[in-house]
């Protein structure tokens, strides 16, 4: 049995026939797909031309891959949606695990007790959108703290002042820390799942993000966040003004709650229930 975890290239693996192969993808390549346009307008005018001509070969690879694969897993509706429209191909929804036993509010506090910052969670790339949060934040005069690193870091700490700082390689006990005593959780982007926005949540702190994607799955607009409709700095600061007027309404228990169905017991249960199918059907073939 192989078993891959694929958002890119992983799913590509060659078996012997008699070798089941089940793919637990987290998104349809998506400079290959979604973002194709996107990809093309960044590049350097000289290498428009020659950048859209592997992009389709990649794609023709990626489709061929994906037929490959004996059974397709899905981290959320969303993704799985997405796997039928790029690769025609059927899936069961198994959502990632989030540890919530570690991922968990601080005993005995309470949402009055926060730190007063919002947080930002993720890969510092140009799909996250995190200069917007950097943006408005500033702006508006919040306090914002930036977890993570990656190709963007540089270009954020050239629009951030003296609002925002920066976090990295940090222990998963700093990380909850930062997790719990944040405001919210601001997440600007399209996401397939949100594996950020369900820590959060599983900490007990409430979610401002852009609606669209997997966010719909792991947070909703009253009890646990707020999601706006644009993935404008100006709808993330309106956002961001709804949810100081309404923030007391939110609930670190009820985050909290809404979040235990994604608990590693659950992602384990999924999985073996698959990896069993496939080895039934794979033995009676």
């Amino acid at each position: 049995l192989v078993i891959s975890s694929a958002s890119s290239f992983a799913k590509s693996v060659v078996t012997r026939i008699n070798v089941p192969h089940i793919c637990y993808c987290h998104t349809p390549t998506r400079y290959l797909w979604n973002s194709t346009h996107e990809v093309i307008r960044r590049a350097a005018p000289y290498k428009r031309l020659l950048l859209r001509s592997l992009l389709h070969y990649l794609r023709l690879s990626d489709y061929a891959a994906a037929q490959r694969v004996d059974y397709f897993l899905a981290n959320s509706n969303y993704t799985k949606t997405r796997i039928y429209k790029y690769y025609r191909r059927f899936s069961e929804v198994l959502y990632p695990p989030i540890n919530t036993s570690f991922f968990c509010p601080q005993p005995g506090t309470g949402q009055g007790e926060k730190g007063g910052y919002f947080l930002v969670v993720g890969r510092l790339s140009p799909a996250k959108n995190f200069d917007q949060a950097v943006r408005v934040c500033e702006k508006l005069g919040f306090r914002l703290v930036v977890v993570g690193k990656g190709t963007e870091e540089r270009g954020l700490r050239k629009i951030a002042g003296k609002y925002t700082v920066f976090r990295s390689s940090l222990s998963d006990d700093r990380l909850r820390q930062y997790y719990r005593n944040a405001e919210a959780l601001l997440q600007p982007a399209e996401e397939d799942f949100g594996m950020a926005a369900a820590e959060a949540l599983a900490c007990g702190t409430p979610v401002i993000g852009y609606g669209c994607g997997g966010i719909k799955e792991v947070a909703d607009n009253k009890v646990t966040g707020i999601l706006y409709d644009e993935p404008r700095e100006e709808m993330l600061a309106e956002a961001i003004r709804v949810f100081i007027d309404k923030k007391k309404f939110f609930r670190p228990e009820i985050a909290q709650a809404s979040v235990l169905k994604y608990s590693r017991a659950r992602f384990r249960e999924g999985l073996m229930r698959c990896v069993e199918t496939a080895l039934l059907n794979k033995k009676n073939n």
